[in-house]
């Protein structure tokens, strides 16, 4: 066990550091004349962007909640629900993508996450997709993601529409393969089911891409050891590794006092980390972000793009309830899920709940505080004077051994790799370190 003496920190943060900068309702809901502003600059064509662009589409419905998901999601209340939400949404895309601005863009990677896109129906899947190709300029695009959970994704209809209409990646959650960590965890598929969908996604051509999770009630070093072995063998060529974050809204959080005989300590943790970093390059992956673990050639964008692209200056055009977008110089966040059922469009041709005019500062910033999470920063990305307001926050990072420098970047060490998130809100007031648990509902 690694001594907490020798910690760079007391405490281990693990935080939903997803976006930068933090939107609140307290400061920034979205007046109609805003929203109108916003929405204008889409009309312009002198502001044509032609960096990263991944389009993002959200389905925030699951049949289950797993204990420890923070997300925003909610259970599926109405029978006709899905129908809905996708006839709202396709209003979404085809008034979003008349704009000028997006008409033509390129996009790098669509993704549809959530929530469970896969409990969608063969039919509203299809829907979705073939809008999707109707409206935006994905052409050629050779990342096209849809998330799913095993039991639906398993479903040769959802997969045949999927494969049809361009889908060439499809990704779904794991977390653990350990029975009593499961339970604990409150994840419903069997192992049976785990393997049904890991059968049928390959008879139709698709790779396995999975999350696996760290910290999970229940869970050990050997038991996190076991579970990144077992997805190796099951032939997976892309790991997303979390850490498990105690979201204050959770099943998990609430119940964390009864269960803190099982929780993993910090250094319980920190060697779990450890140990499957070096299983995983050991068999042949690489790390492309502090959650992605890759074998060469299955690489994925998405998450980097979130991430700000490593310049801060990537675009997310965000589709569905409360999705989070950054586009054209505004960051902005859709309605929540009831508000964005219920949205008019033809009164409001956007369903924005939260908007924000962001500044050159605010694009320098996005790519420094998500530094550690794409393992570090081109010093060309920022501009060096403002970069040197951090001075002493940087310099303390290397005399921790945290981060080193060059001249032209910082790269986070060994050590950092396991305390990113703690590296990231050095980064950040103490104003927007408190707003970073304020943003999910």
């Amino acid at each position: 066990m690694m001594p907490s003496t020798v910690l760079p920190y007391p405490e281990r943060d693990a935080v939903p550091l997803y976006f930068f900068p933090f939107l609140s309702p307290r400061s920034h809901l979205a007046s109609a004349e805003h929203v109108a502003a916003y929405a204008s600059k889409l009309e312009s064509p002198d502001s044509m962007f032609d960096g990263e662009t991944l389009l993002y589409v959200h389905i925030p419905f699951c049949k289950n909640l797993c204990f420890f998901c923070g997300f925003y999601r909610d259970l599926i209340h109405e029978e006709n629900i899905l129908e809905r939400y996708v006839h709202t949404l396709k209003k979404e895309i085809e008034n979003v993508a008349k704009y000028d601005y997006i008409n033509n863009r390129k996009i790098t990677a669509v993704y549809f996450g959530g929530g469970t896109p896969s409990i969608l129906s063969p039919e509203l899947i299809s829907t979705l997709l073939e809008s999707i190709h109707e409206n935006f300029n994905i052409k050629g695009l050779c990342e096209f993601t849809f998330e799913g959970e095993v039991r639906t994704l398993a479903d040769r209809d959802r997969l045949r529409v999927m494969k049809n209409l361009g889908c060439t990646r499809v990704s779904f959650g794991i977390q653990t393969f350990d029975s009593r960590s499961r339970k604990l965890s409150g994840l419903i598929p069997t192992m049976n089911d785990i393997q049904c969908c890991i059968d049928t996604i390959q008879e139709f051509g698709y790779s396995v891409n999975c999350d696996l999770m760290y910290g999970l009630p229940g869970q050990s070093y050997d038991v996190i050891m076991n579970d990144i072995s077992k997805a190796i063998l099951a032939g997976a060529v892309n790991v997303d590794l979390y850490d498990t974050v105690l979201y204050p809204h959770t099943t998990l959080f609430k119940l964390r006092h009864k269960l803190k005989n099982d929780l993993p300590t910090l250094d319980e943790r920190l060697n779990m980390l450890k140990g499957a970093m070096g299983l995983l390059s050991e068999a042949g992956f690489y790390q492309k972000t502090i959650e992605d673990f890759a074998k060469p050639g299955n690489e994925y964008e998405m998450k980097r793009l979130v991430y700000g692209g490593g310049n801060g200056r990537s675009e997310i055009i965000a589709l569905g309830a409360a999705a989070v977008g950054v586009v054209n110089g505004y960051s902005y966040r859709n309605l929540p899920p009831n508000e964005y059922l219920a949205w008019n469009a033809r009164k409001n041709k956007l369903p924005i709940q939260l908007l924000y005019t962001m500044s050159d500062n605010d694009f320098q910033k996005r790519a420094l505080v998500f530094s550690p999470k794409v393992l570090g920063l081109k010093k060309s990305f920022v501009n060096t004077a403002w970069l040197e307001q951090y001075r002493s926050v940087v310099d303390d990072l290397k005399e921790k051994n945290l981060l080193t420098e060059t001249d032209t970047d910082l790269l986070l060490t060994e050590k950092g790799l396991l305390w990113t998130d703690n590296i990231a809100m050095t980064f950040l007031n103490s104003r927007e370190q408190q707003q970073i648990w304020k943003i999910g509902y």
